[in-house]
């Protein structure tokens, strides 16, 4: 279900161009979907019931999350695990980027003009 709080989170993903490079998508995914919702490690950890240390690993990309794992995060965020995949694989593609940056000015100025009527 794709809703303002989601469509706000994929922005967020999209103009932020200060991500550094590293290997693998999924943990900068990952982290980012934490920090947008403003939760700690600890504060996350409590919600996916997992420990901390997992999270900092997962973020760095020491450890691979279990399905299980992105799972709890697709629920616990009200994310389709789907758009968690389509985020990591496409992070850093230049054309996806430029594509979606496209398609959400426009759906953002139609959002616009129908709240104004």
């Amino acid at each position: 279900m794709l809703t303002y709080r989601n469509i706000k989170l994929i922005c967020s993903y999209i103009f932020n161009l200060n991500i550094k490079s590293q290997v693998g998508s999924l943990p900068k995914i990952l982290k980012q979907i934490r920090t947008f919702n403003k939760l700690t490690q600890l504060e996350l950890s409590e919600k996916l019931n997992i420990s901390r240390s997992y999270i900092s690993q997962i973020e760095k990309g020491i450890k691979n999350p279990t399905n299980e794992t992105l799972q709890k995060y697709s629920e616990v965020f009200d994310i389709p695990l789907s758009v968690i995949y389509l985020f990591a694989e496409n992070l850093d593609n230049k054309g996806f980027k430029n594509k979606a940056k496209k398609l959400l000015t426009k759906s953002s100025l139609n959002l616009l003009d129908w709240i104004s009527k």
